[in-house]
């Protein structure tokens, strides 16, 4: 009998000890949901995103945690982050985060694809219906200048805020110049004086990031932010409550 009433205050204790688990884990994954939804608002009114923005708390029990004031990591990602006319999207990481707006850094990867750089080619390099490509380190932009083909060569440079796209060298003709010679060819010369180094502004930067690079691929030019230790804020201030 007192072996029975044993083994049943066992199962009881086991199914409690489910229930609580079972009980720990939805509690977790709801809040979870809920803060992951009030990160994405508050993240598309900073960004000034146009299009879907998306957070994820990837860390164990991030949603309990959040309970008691702190997050852990939130992966953000968002499209239509437009600065100086070209939209890009955004893929960033905060680590330590609270709920009251506190992070000890982050790092962020913003890719505008080479199309959304189109006017600014066109304002940059004279030429009609430019295209820009990866080249190396580099880029290239294939157009043409008085129905004559003509391929730029340009490097890129970083400053904390700002991206320089400058032209080095032009194919044309057959040749390769320097874009300091290109005076000295009659039916071009003028494109020396449009071929000059554009600088596109990255005003208003979210929590003080900082532009540490930039990496040309296949598919789009990537911009390299680091984002420093932030301390608590009150979001509301800046963007309208995130509630829901």
């Amino acid at each position: 009998m007192l072996s029975r009433l044993r083994r049943r205050s066992s199962v009881i204790a086991m199914a409690a000890t489910v229930l609580v688990v079972v009980v720990v884990l939805v509690a977790d994954v709801v809040i979870k949901h809920v803060a992951e939804q009030r990160i994405a608002k508050v993240a598309t009114c900073r960004l000034q995103a146009t299009g879907s923005v998306g957070a994820r708390l990837p860390g164990t029990f991030a949603g309990l945690g959040a309970v008691v004031g702190s997050v852990g990591d939130v992966h953000v990602s968002a499209d239509g982050v437009a600065r100086d006319g070209v939209a890009a999207h955004v893929d960033a990481v905060l680590h330590g985060v609270t709920t009251g707006g506190a992070t000890s850094g982050g790092t962020a990867v913003a890719t505008a694809p080479y199309s959304a750089m189109r006017q600014q080619l066109v304002q940059m390099s004279g030429l009609t219906d430019p295209v820009m490509s990866a080249d190396g380190a580099g880029l290239v932009i294939v157009g043409s200048r008085s129905g004559i083909p003509v391929v730029v060569h340009a490097s890129i440079s970083t400053s904390p805020d700002a991206l320089t796209v400058t032209p080095t060298a032009v194919r044309v003709l057959g040749r390769d110049i320097p874009v300091s010679s290109l005076t000295s060819i009659p039916l071009i010369k003028d494109l020396a004086r449009q071929l000059d180094p554009k600088v596109f502004a990255l005003p208003g930067l979210p929590d003080g990031a900082v532009l540490t690079g930039a990496r040309p691929g296949q598919s789009g030019l990537s911009l390299d932010f680091s984002i420093p230790k932030h301390g608590a804020s009150k979001a509301e201030t800046v963007c309208p409550a995130a509630t829901g």
